[in-house]
């Protein structure tokens, strides 16, 4: 997408998009939610989540490319400088967060280890049923809804 022609005739084209762990990886953040504001129509919806907390940033961050990591705060500030409305922001994923800190940055292991743990991933999903239900002030992850108001 180096030119604004190449996506222009998508304009107002889509009713929602998602961004799952994406915009983490772009160096101009701002500039891709822009282009998704841009595609969707009037009143469209955007879920975008994102790695969050700097301070969690590792060396496995950096080694799958990512260029930073979010807060509630700095994610709704890309997606209003975008032009978009926040309705509903939060944090996810409270064990993911402790699991993170732990593997990553205290004991500065890599990713490919960690996805042979399938045991790990049964007693996070059972969490995250909870998490549907109840909001923590952490998570491994920031998730956003925000809608094109124009």
């Amino acid at each position: 997408m180096r030119k604004k022609d190449t996506w222009k005739q998508f304009e107002s084209s889509f009713d929602s998009a998602i961004s799952s762990e994406v915009i983490e990886h772009l160096e101009d953040d701002v500039l891709a939610l822009e282009i998704i504001y841009y595609v969707l129509k009037p009143n469209g919806v955007i879920v975008v989540d994102t790695p969050a907390f700097n301070f969690l940033y590792s060396r496995n961050d950096k080694k799958i490319g990512h260029y930073r990591r979010y807060t509630k705060k700095s994610l709704k500030e890309i997606l209003e400088k975008a032009g978009f409305k926040v309705e509903k922001i939060r944090y996810w994923n409270l064990i993911g967060f402790f699991g993170w800190l732990i593997y990553f940055k205290l004991l500065k292991n890599y990713y490919s280890v960690l996805n042979k743990k399938t045991w790990m991933g049964n007693i996070l999903g059972k969490f995250l049923k909870i998490e549907s239900k109840v909001t923590f002030p952490l998570g491994l992850t920031v998730l956003a809804k925000a809608r094109k108001v124009e």
